[in-house]
Protein backbone atom coordinates (compact mmCIF):
# COMPACT_ATOMS: atom_id res chain seq x y z
CA UNK A 1 0.00 0.00 0.00
CA UNK A 2 3.30 2.63 0.18
CA UNK A 3 4.17 1.70 -2.88
CA UNK A 4 0.69 2.70 -4.41
CA UNK A 5 0.29 5.87 -2.08
CA UNK A 6 3.90 6.94 -3.41
CA UNK A 7 3.39 6.34 -6.72
CA UNK A 8 0.10 8.86 -5.93
CA UNK A 9 2.22 11.55 -4.80
CA UNK A 10 4.60 11.04 -8.08
CA UNK A 11 1.72 11.36 -10.05
CA UNK A 12 0.57 14.40 -8.56
CA UNK A 13 4.07 16.21 -8.40
CA UNK A 14 4.61 15.67 -12.07
CA UNK A 15 1.50 16.72 -13.33
CA UNK A 16 0.99 19.94 -11.74
CA UNK A 17 3.77 21.60 -13.74
CA UNK A 18 2.28 20.08 -17.31
CA UNK A 19 -1.76 21.75 -15.82
CA UNK A 20 0.08 24.91 -16.05
CA UNK A 21 1.42 24.63 -19.68
CA UNK A 22 -1.03 22.98 -21.08
CA UNK A 23 -4.68 24.37 -19.59
CA UNK A 24 -7.04 23.21 -17.33
CA UNK A 25 -9.55 21.24 -20.12
CA UNK A 26 -6.39 19.37 -21.44
CA UNK A 27 -5.35 18.50 -18.01
CA UNK A 28 -8.74 17.35 -16.57
CA UNK A 29 -8.77 14.82 -19.34
CA UNK A 30 -5.12 13.71 -19.31
CA UNK A 31 -5.52 13.27 -15.21
CA UNK A 32 -8.78 11.20 -15.83
CA UNK A 33 -6.24 9.18 -18.41
CA UNK A 34 -3.75 8.77 -15.71
CA UNK A 35 -6.14 8.01 -12.98
CA UNK A 36 -7.68 5.33 -14.76
CA UNK A 37 -4.34 3.80 -15.40
CA UNK A 38 -3.66 4.80 -11.51
CA UNK A 39 -6.30 2.66 -10.62
CA UNK A 40 -5.47 -0.63 -12.71
CA UNK A 41 -2.35 -0.54 -11.27
CA UNK A 42 -3.60 -0.42 -7.94
CA UNK A 43 -5.89 -3.70 -8.49
CA UNK A 44 -2.99 -5.26 -9.68
CA UNK A 45 -1.15 -4.19 -6.64
CA UNK A 46 -3.82 -5.87 -4.49
CA UNK A 47 -4.30 -8.66 -6.50
CA UNK A 48 -0.33 -9.63 -5.84
CA UNK A 49 -0.42 -9.51 -2.11
CA UNK A 50 -3.69 -11.18 -1.87
CA UNK A 51 -1.97 -13.87 -3.99
CA UNK A 52 0.82 -14.07 -1.77
CA UNK A 53 -1.29 -14.29 1.50
CA UNK A 54 -3.20 -17.20 -0.50
CA UNK A 55 0.45 -18.48 -1.20
CA UNK A 56 1.85 -18.91 1.95
CA UNK A 57 -1.38 -20.02 3.17
CA UNK A 58 -0.94 -23.13 1.08
CA UNK A 59 2.43 -23.56 1.78
CA UNK A 60 1.51 -24.21 5.45
CA UNK A 61 -1.40 -26.12 4.92
CA UNK A 62 1.32 -28.69 2.47
CA UNK A 63 3.77 -28.24 5.64
CA UNK A 64 1.01 -29.74 7.95
CA UNK A 65 1.06 -32.75 6.18
CA UNK A 66 4.52 -33.52 7.67
CA UNK A 67 4.52 -35.27 10.78
CA UNK A 68 3.83 -33.37 13.79
CA UNK A 69 7.27 -32.78 16.68
CA UNK A 70 6.55 -34.03 19.79
CA UNK A 71 7.75 -31.19 22.31
CA UNK A 72 7.87 -31.19 26.05
CA UNK A 73 6.94 -28.42 27.94
CA UNK A 74 9.23 -26.11 30.00
CA UNK A 75 8.77 -25.20 33.39
CA UNK A 76 6.53 -21.92 33.91
CA UNK A 77 9.16 -19.53 35.24
CA UNK A 78 7.86 -18.63 38.95
CA UNK A 79 7.56 -14.79 40.01
CA UNK A 80 10.71 -14.06 41.87
CA UNK A 81 10.50 -14.76 45.74
CA UNK A 82 11.58 -10.82 47.26
CA UNK A 83 12.97 -10.79 51.00
CA UNK A 84 10.10 -9.05 53.22
CA UNK A 85 11.31 -5.89 53.83
CA UNK A 86 12.15 -4.31 56.49
CA UNK A 87 10.01 -0.45 56.74
CA UNK A 88 11.42 2.17 58.63
CA UNK A 89 10.35 5.84 59.19
CA UNK A 90 12.55 8.46 59.24
CA UNK A 91 12.70 10.94 62.20
CA UNK A 92 11.46 13.74 60.88
CA UNK A 93 12.73 15.76 64.23
CA UNK A 94 16.20 15.96 62.51
CA UNK A 95 14.74 18.34 60.05
CA UNK A 96 13.75 20.86 62.24
CA UNK A 97 17.03 20.79 65.00
CA UNK A 98 18.04 23.95 65.34
CA UNK A 99 22.03 22.98 65.83
CA UNK A 100 22.24 19.71 63.69
CA UNK A 101 25.42 17.78 63.19
CA UNK A 102 27.53 18.19 60.65
CA UNK A 103 26.25 15.50 57.74
CA UNK A 104 29.38 14.00 56.21
CA UNK A 105 29.18 14.49 52.53
CA UNK A 106 27.16 12.46 50.15
CA UNK A 107 28.97 9.66 48.29
CA UNK A 108 27.72 7.71 45.49
CA UNK A 109 26.11 4.72 46.24
CA UNK A 110 28.09 1.33 43.89
CA UNK A 111 25.84 0.24 41.13
CA UNK A 112 26.38 -3.32 40.55
CA UNK A 113 24.59 -3.45 37.46
CA UNK A 114 22.26 -1.25 35.10
CA UNK A 115 19.12 -2.69 33.12
CA UNK A 116 18.32 -0.84 29.95
CA UNK A 117 14.66 -2.83 29.00
CA UNK A 118 14.61 -2.97 25.31
CA UNK A 119 12.87 -0.45 23.47
CA UNK A 120 9.39 -2.15 22.06
CA UNK A 121 9.14 -2.32 18.79
CA UNK A 122 5.97 -1.76 16.54
CA UNK A 123 3.04 -4.17 16.23
CA UNK A 124 2.84 -6.97 14.43
CA UNK A 125 1.47 -6.68 10.34
CA UNK A 126 0.00 -8.90 8.28
CA UNK A 127 1.96 -10.47 5.82
CA UNK A 128 0.22 -8.49 3.19
CA UNK A 129 -2.19 -5.27 3.90
CA UNK A 130 -5.49 -6.65 4.42
CA UNK A 131 -8.31 -5.33 2.11
CA UNK A 132 -10.38 -2.89 2.61
CA UNK A 133 -14.14 -3.95 3.43
CA UNK A 134 -17.67 -2.90 1.77
CA UNK A 135 -19.67 -3.70 4.87
CA UNK A 136 -23.32 -3.14 3.08
CA UNK A 137 -23.65 -6.53 3.62
CA UNK A 138 -21.82 -7.90 6.36
CA UNK A 139 -23.28 -7.56 9.69
CA UNK A 140 -21.45 -6.19 12.96
CA UNK A 141 -21.19 -7.21 16.43
CA UNK A 142 -19.93 -5.41 19.67
CA UNK A 143 -17.39 -7.74 21.22
CA UNK A 144 -16.78 -6.87 25.29
CA UNK A 145 -13.84 -6.83 26.75
CA UNK A 146 -12.79 -4.91 29.66
CA UNK A 147 -16.44 -3.39 30.17
CA UNK A 148 -15.65 -2.05 26.50
CA UNK A 149 -17.76 -2.17 22.80
CA UNK A 150 -15.48 -3.58 19.87
CA UNK A 151 -17.58 -3.15 16.68
CA UNK A 152 -16.51 -6.57 14.26
CA UNK A 153 -17.64 -7.66 11.51
CA UNK A 154 -18.95 -11.11 11.91
CA UNK A 155 -19.49 -12.69 7.94
CA UNK A 156 -20.82 -16.44 7.87
CA UNK A 157 -17.95 -18.97 8.36
CA UNK A 158 -17.54 -22.55 8.05
CA UNK A 159 -18.79 -25.02 10.56
CA UNK A 160 -15.84 -26.32 12.42
CA UNK A 161 -15.03 -29.95 14.10
CA UNK A 162 -12.70 -30.38 16.06
CA UNK A 163 -13.51 -32.71 18.96
CA UNK A 164 -12.89 -36.14 20.18
CA UNK A 165 -9.39 -37.54 19.68
CA UNK A 166 -7.50 -35.09 17.72
CA UNK A 167 -4.64 -36.16 14.93
CA UNK A 168 -2.31 -33.93 12.61
CA UNK A 169 -4.68 -34.41 9.90
CA UNK A 170 -8.29 -33.31 11.38
CA UNK A 171 -6.13 -29.92 12.16
CA UNK A 172 -5.08 -29.71 8.93
CA UNK A 173 -8.17 -30.04 7.20
CA UNK A 174 -10.55 -27.15 9.99
CA UNK A 175 -7.85 -25.10 8.92
CA UNK A 176 -8.37 -25.53 5.11
CA UNK A 177 -11.94 -24.30 5.85
CA UNK A 178 -10.75 -21.23 7.59
CA UNK A 179 -8.30 -20.95 4.82
CA UNK A 180 -10.40 -20.51 2.20
CA UNK A 181 -13.41 -18.38 3.99
CA UNK A 182 -13.23 -15.01 3.60
CA UNK A 183 -12.09 -14.05 7.39
CA UNK A 184 -10.71 -10.55 5.75
CA UNK A 185 -13.67 -8.29 7.26
CA UNK A 186 -13.23 -9.93 10.57
CA UNK A 187 -9.49 -9.23 10.52
CA UNK A 188 -9.42 -5.37 8.96
CA UNK A 189 -12.20 -4.67 12.00
CA UNK A 190 -9.58 -6.20 14.65
CA UNK A 191 -6.58 -4.97 13.08
CA UNK A 192 -8.28 -0.79 12.80
CA UNK A 193 -9.27 -1.87 16.45
CA UNK A 194 -6.38 -2.96 17.58
CA UNK A 195 -5.02 0.89 16.24
CA UNK A 196 -8.39 3.00 17.46
CA UNK A 197 -8.31 1.95 20.62
CA UNK A 198 -4.49 1.62 21.34
CA UNK A 199 -4.64 -2.08 22.45
CA UNK A 200 -0.99 -3.42 23.22
CA UNK A 201 -0.43 -7.18 22.33
CA UNK A 202 -1.46 -8.75 25.53
CA UNK A 203 -5.00 -6.79 25.13
CA UNK A 204 -5.07 -8.08 21.21
CA UNK A 205 -4.77 -11.36 22.25
CA UNK A 206 -7.51 -11.09 24.63
CA UNK A 207 -9.95 -9.44 22.14
CA UNK A 208 -9.24 -11.74 19.05
CA UNK A 209 -9.85 -15.19 21.57
CA UNK A 210 -13.02 -13.21 22.25
CA UNK A 211 -14.28 -13.21 18.82
CA UNK A 212 -13.01 -16.31 18.10
CA UNK A 213 -15.72 -17.66 21.16
CA UNK A 214 -18.26 -15.06 19.38
CA UNK A 215 -18.19 -17.70 16.42
CA UNK A 216 -17.01 -21.09 18.00
CA UNK A 217 -17.96 -20.69 21.98
CA UNK A 218 -16.13 -20.76 24.99
CA UNK A 219 -12.40 -22.51 25.59
CA UNK A 220 -13.40 -25.20 22.67
CA UNK A 221 -10.75 -26.37 20.14
CA UNK A 222 -12.55 -24.83 17.05
CA UNK A 223 -12.54 -21.69 18.58
CA UNK A 224 -8.66 -21.68 19.82
CA UNK A 225 -7.77 -22.48 15.96
CA UNK A 226 -9.78 -19.73 14.74
CA UNK A 227 -7.88 -17.29 17.24
CA UNK A 228 -4.59 -18.80 16.33
CA UNK A 229 -5.25 -18.36 12.57
CA UNK A 230 -6.31 -14.95 13.25
CA UNK A 231 -3.22 -13.91 15.53
CA UNK A 232 -1.17 -15.81 12.39
CA UNK A 233 -2.69 -13.36 9.93
CA UNK A 234 -2.32 -10.54 12.13
CA UNK A 235 1.54 -11.34 11.93
CA UNK A 236 2.37 -12.93 15.31
CA UNK A 237 4.35 -16.07 15.70
CA UNK A 238 1.91 -18.46 16.12
CA UNK A 239 2.63 -22.19 16.43
CA UNK A 240 -0.31 -24.48 15.98
CA UNK A 241 -0.06 -27.62 18.46
CA UNK A 242 -1.98 -30.51 20.20
CA UNK A 243 -2.23 -33.27 22.60
CA UNK A 244 -4.47 -35.51 21.54
CA UNK A 245 -7.53 -34.47 22.62
CA UNK A 246 -6.78 -30.58 22.57
CA UNK A 247 -5.77 -28.14 20.29
CA UNK A 248 -3.31 -26.28 21.71
CA UNK A 249 -2.08 -23.11 19.81
CA UNK A 250 1.28 -21.16 20.76
CA UNK A 251 2.51 -17.71 20.51
CA UNK A 252 6.09 -16.21 20.34
CA UNK A 253 7.53 -14.22 22.94
CA UNK A 254 10.55 -13.47 23.75
CA UNK A 255 9.48 -11.63 26.97
CA UNK A 256 9.17 -14.05 30.62
CA UNK A 257 5.91 -14.48 31.20
CA UNK A 258 5.48 -15.54 34.87
CA UNK A 259 3.95 -18.48 36.00
CA UNK A 260 2.64 -19.50 32.27
CA UNK A 261 3.93 -23.23 30.22
CA UNK A 262 6.38 -22.64 27.42
CA UNK A 263 7.91 -24.68 24.67
CA UNK A 264 11.31 -23.81 22.69
CA UNK A 265 10.59 -23.73 19.32
CA UNK A 266 13.41 -23.13 16.46
CA UNK A 267 15.54 -21.37 19.60
CA UNK A 268 12.50 -19.56 20.54
CA UNK A 269 10.08 -19.22 23.32
CA UNK A 270 6.51 -19.97 22.79
CA UNK A 271 3.94 -19.37 25.75
CA UNK A 272 0.61 -21.50 26.51
CA UNK A 273 -2.08 -19.57 27.66
CA UNK A 274 -4.43 -21.97 27.19
CA UNK A 275 -3.36 -25.65 28.62
CA UNK A 276 -0.69 -25.86 31.47
CA UNK A 277 1.73 -28.76 31.61
CA UNK A 278 1.17 -30.67 28.49
CA UNK A 279 3.39 -32.23 26.59
CA UNK A 280 2.77 -31.48 22.64
CA UNK A 281 2.49 -32.03 19.28
CA UNK A 282 3.62 -29.18 16.99
CA UNK A 283 3.97 -28.25 13.58
CA UNK A 284 6.85 -25.44 13.32
CA UNK A 285 5.41 -23.74 10.18
CA UNK A 286 6.93 -20.20 10.50
CA UNK A 287 5.24 -17.69 9.15
CA UNK A 288 7.02 -15.18 6.52
CA UNK A 289 7.71 -11.93 8.79
CA UNK A 290 6.50 -13.04 12.07
CA UNK A 291 6.86 -11.16 15.41
CA UNK A 292 6.73 -11.93 18.82
CA UNK A 293 4.21 -10.46 21.08
CA UNK A 294 5.97 -8.13 23.98
CA UNK A 295 4.79 -7.37 27.89
CA UNK A 296 5.70 -3.64 27.01
CA UNK A 297 3.41 -1.18 26.91
CA UNK A 298 3.48 2.21 25.28
CA UNK A 299 0.79 3.57 25.20
CA UNK A 300 -2.48 3.03 27.46
CA UNK A 301 -5.68 0.93 26.02
CA UNK A 302 -8.52 3.25 25.39
CA UNK A 303 -11.05 1.56 27.29
CA UNK A 304 -14.79 2.64 28.19
CA UNK A 305 -14.98 5.08 31.62
CA UNK A 306 -16.49 2.98 34.58
CA UNK A 307 -15.55 5.69 37.21
CA UNK A 308 -14.66 4.39 40.56
CA UNK A 309 -15.37 6.01 43.71
CA UNK A 310 -12.98 8.71 44.72
CA UNK A 311 -9.82 8.65 46.56
CA UNK A 312 -9.19 11.55 48.54
CA UNK A 313 -6.22 11.71 50.30
CA UNK A 314 -4.20 15.17 52.02
CA UNK A 315 -0.46 15.27 51.83
CA UNK A 316 1.82 14.41 54.27
CA UNK A 317 3.38 17.77 55.56
CA UNK A 318 1.04 19.92 53.07
CA UNK A 319 -2.61 19.63 54.66
CA UNK A 320 -3.61 22.35 51.95
CA UNK A 321 -3.22 19.77 49.16
CA UNK A 322 -6.10 17.74 48.93
CA UNK A 323 -6.32 15.36 45.72
CA UNK A 324 -8.89 13.05 44.94
CA UNK A 325 -8.78 10.57 42.06
CA UNK A 326 -11.26 8.36 40.40
CA UNK A 327 -9.62 5.35 38.40
CA UNK A 328 -11.79 3.45 36.03
CA UNK A 329 -12.94 0.53 36.76
CA UNK A 330 -11.85 -1.18 33.34
CA UNK A 331 -8.79 -0.10 33.60
CA UNK A 332 -8.20 -1.92 36.87
CA UNK A 333 -9.57 -5.12 35.31
CA UNK A 334 -6.98 -4.65 32.54
CA UNK A 335 -4.26 -4.36 34.54
CA UNK A 336 -5.29 -7.11 37.00
CA UNK A 337 -5.24 -9.57 34.13
CA UNK A 338 -2.06 -8.31 32.66
CA UNK A 339 0.39 -11.22 33.21
CA UNK A 340 3.55 -10.62 35.81
CA UNK A 341 6.93 -10.83 33.60
CA UNK A 342 10.11 -9.11 32.78
CA UNK A 343 11.24 -7.33 29.46
CA UNK A 344 13.51 -9.75 27.65
CA UNK A 345 15.15 -11.98 30.18
CA UNK A 346 16.66 -9.88 32.84
CA UNK A 347 14.42 -10.32 35.73
CA UNK A 348 14.83 -6.49 37.17
CA UNK A 349 13.56 -5.33 34.39
CA UNK A 350 10.21 -6.13 35.16
CA UNK A 351 10.03 -2.85 37.33
CA UNK A 352 10.02 -1.18 33.65
CA UNK A 353 6.82 -2.56 33.10
CA UNK A 354 5.07 -0.67 35.50
CA UNK A 355 7.20 2.19 35.11
CA UNK A 356 6.76 2.80 31.37
CA UNK A 357 3.08 3.00 31.22
CA UNK A 358 1.51 6.11 30.93
CA UNK A 359 -0.74 7.94 33.42
CA UNK A 360 -4.26 7.66 32.55
CA UNK A 361 -6.36 10.75 32.38
CA UNK A 362 -8.23 10.22 36.17
CA UNK A 363 -5.07 10.51 37.48
CA UNK A 364 -3.74 13.24 35.42
CA UNK A 365 -6.53 14.92 36.46
CA UNK A 366 -4.83 16.06 39.49
CA UNK A 367 -1.96 17.33 37.61
CA UNK A 368 -3.57 20.91 37.41
CA UNK A 369 -3.47 21.08 41.10
CA UNK A 370 -0.07 19.58 41.16
CA UNK A 371 1.74 22.09 38.75
CA UNK A 372 0.24 24.99 40.79
CA UNK A 373 1.55 23.90 43.99
CA UNK A 374 4.83 23.10 42.52
CA UNK A 375 5.51 25.99 40.02
CA UNK A 376 7.03 28.72 42.01
CA UNK A 377 9.71 26.05 43.51
CA UNK A 378 12.87 24.96 42.93
CA UNK A 379 13.51 21.63 41.56
CA UNK A 380 14.03 20.26 45.57
CA UNK A 381 10.78 22.13 46.38
CA UNK A 382 9.00 20.28 43.99
CA UNK A 383 10.12 17.01 44.22
CA UNK A 384 9.68 17.19 48.12
CA UNK A 385 6.02 17.74 47.26
CA UNK A 386 5.62 15.23 44.69
CA UNK A 387 7.46 12.60 47.45
CA UNK A 388 5.13 13.75 49.95
CA UNK A 389 2.21 12.46 47.75
CA UNK A 390 3.48 9.09 47.42
CA UNK A 391 4.87 8.69 50.82
CA UNK A 392 1.43 9.65 52.20
CA UNK A 393 -0.44 6.38 50.76
CA UNK A 394 -0.66 3.59 53.51
CA UNK A 395 2.01 0.75 53.33
CA UNK A 396 0.90 -3.00 52.90
CA UNK A 397 2.84 -6.09 52.23
CA UNK A 398 1.89 -7.65 48.81
CA UNK A 399 2.43 -11.42 50.47
CA UNK A 400 -0.11 -10.61 52.98
CA UNK A 401 -2.62 -8.86 50.31
CA UNK A 402 -2.24 -11.01 47.41
CA UNK A 403 -0.42 -13.61 48.27
CA UNK A 404 2.95 -13.47 46.26
CA UNK A 405 4.81 -10.60 44.54
CA UNK A 406 2.10 -7.63 42.71
CA UNK A 407 3.80 -4.61 41.12
CA UNK A 408 1.16 -2.08 40.86
CA UNK A 409 1.06 0.43 37.88
CA UNK A 410 0.52 4.20 38.90
CA UNK A 411 -3.14 4.56 38.52
CA UNK A 412 -3.47 1.12 41.06
CA UNK A 413 -1.80 2.58 44.10
CA UNK A 414 -5.52 4.72 43.72
CA UNK A 415 -7.31 1.69 43.29
CA UNK A 416 -6.23 -0.30 45.99
CA UNK A 417 -6.47 0.82 50.12
CA UNK A 418 -2.45 -0.50 50.22
CA UNK A 419 0.48 -0.35 48.48
CA UNK A 420 4.18 -1.04 48.95
CA UNK A 421 7.69 0.48 47.98
CA UNK A 422 7.60 -0.81 44.27
CA UNK A 423 4.11 1.10 43.91
CA UNK A 424 5.32 3.65 45.27
CA UNK A 425 8.10 4.22 43.71
CA UNK A 426 6.61 3.58 40.75
CA UNK A 427 3.86 6.27 41.37
CA UNK A 428 6.41 9.06 42.17
CA UNK A 429 8.32 8.16 39.16
CA UNK A 430 5.67 8.99 36.90
CA UNK A 431 4.50 12.27 38.86
CA UNK A 432 8.69 13.77 38.40
CA UNK A 433 8.56 12.66 34.87
CA UNK A 434 5.37 14.35 33.65
CA UNK A 435 5.34 17.36 36.03
CA UNK A 436 8.83 18.11 36.31
CA UNK A 437 10.26 16.24 33.33
CA UNK A 438 13.34 15.33 34.97
CA UNK A 439 15.61 11.80 33.96
CA UNK A 440 14.00 9.32 36.97
CA UNK A 441 15.72 5.65 37.32
CA UNK A 442 14.29 3.13 39.62
CA UNK A 443 16.70 1.21 41.76
CA UNK A 444 16.90 -1.76 43.29
CA UNK A 445 18.34 -3.46 46.67
CA UNK A 446 17.03 -6.59 47.66
CA UNK A 447 13.58 -6.42 49.28
CA UNK A 448 13.47 -2.71 48.49
CA UNK A 449 13.19 -0.49 45.39
CA UNK A 450 13.24 3.24 45.86
CA UNK A 451 13.60 6.11 42.69
CA UNK A 452 16.33 8.36 42.05
CA UNK A 453 15.83 11.61 40.08
CA UNK A 454 18.40 13.79 38.07
CA UNK A 455 17.95 16.84 38.91
CA UNK A 456 19.37 19.61 37.00
CA UNK A 457 19.31 22.91 38.63
CA UNK A 458 21.84 22.36 41.68
CA UNK A 459 19.27 22.70 44.02
CA UNK A 460 19.63 19.16 45.90
CA UNK A 461 21.84 17.49 47.58
CA UNK A 462 21.84 13.63 48.96
CA UNK A 463 22.58 10.28 48.04
CA UNK A 464 23.11 9.26 44.58
CA UNK A 465 24.38 7.30 42.32
CA UNK A 466 26.30 7.77 39.05
CA UNK A 467 24.72 6.87 35.35
CA UNK A 468 25.30 8.29 32.06
CA UNK A 469 27.36 10.61 33.44
CA UNK A 470 24.39 12.57 35.55
CA UNK A 471 24.15 12.48 39.16
CA UNK A 472 20.66 10.52 40.32
CA UNK A 473 19.80 11.61 44.02
CA UNK A 474 17.55 9.13 45.73
CA UNK A 475 13.85 9.60 46.31
CA UNK A 476 12.71 6.49 48.65
CA UNK A 477 9.04 6.86 48.66
CA UNK A 478 8.45 4.31 51.40
CA UNK A 479 11.06 5.45 53.93
CA UNK A 480 8.73 7.54 55.86
CA UNK A 481 8.77 10.43 55.85
CA UNK A 482 12.49 11.27 54.42
CA UNK A 483 13.12 14.22 52.83
CA UNK A 484 14.53 14.20 48.87
CA UNK A 485 18.39 12.94 48.92
CA UNK A 486 17.83 10.67 51.75
CA UNK A 487 18.24 6.85 51.69
CA UNK A 488 17.33 4.43 53.73
CA UNK A 489 20.14 3.62 56.17
CA UNK A 490 20.04 -0.54 55.60
CA UNK A 491 20.52 0.93 51.78
CA UNK A 492 23.22 3.50 51.46
CA UNK A 493 26.16 0.65 51.65
CA UNK A 494 24.60 -1.54 49.45
CA UNK A 495 25.20 -1.96 45.69
CA UNK A 496 22.57 -1.35 43.87
CA UNK A 497 20.85 -2.46 40.52
CA UNK A 498 19.73 0.69 38.30
CA UNK A 499 16.64 0.29 36.10
CA UNK A 500 16.78 2.89 33.14
CA UNK A 501 13.07 4.44 32.83
CA UNK A 502 12.01 6.35 29.87
CA UNK A 503 11.29 10.01 30.18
Amino acid sequence: MRRTLTTALMLTAALAPWSAAQGDDNFDEFFKSAQKEFEEFAKTNEKEFEDFRKKINEEMLEFMKNPWVEVRPQKPVPKPVEPKPVVIDYDEGEDNDPDPAPKPTPKPTPIKKVVVPPKPKPQPKPVAPVKPVKKDDIKTANIQLYGTNFRVSVPPLPRLSLSGQLSDKDIQKQFSLLVKADTDPILKDCLDQRSAHKLCDWAYIRLLDKVAQSYYGKDTNESRLMWSYLMQQSGYGIRFAHNGSRFVPLFACDDVIYDYGWFTVGGRRFYNIFEQGVQLYICDFKYPGEQAATLAMSDLPLLAEKPTPPRAITVHSYPAIKLSVSTNKNLIDFYQDYPTGTLGTDTYSRWAIYGNVPASPALKAIYPTLRKEISDKSQMGAASILLKVAQTFPYGFDDEIWGDDRAFFPDETWFYPKSDCEDHAIHFSRLVRDLMGLDVALVYYPGHLSAAVAFTDGSVNGNYVMHNGKKFTFCDATYFYAPVGQSAPSNTNDSAILIDLKK
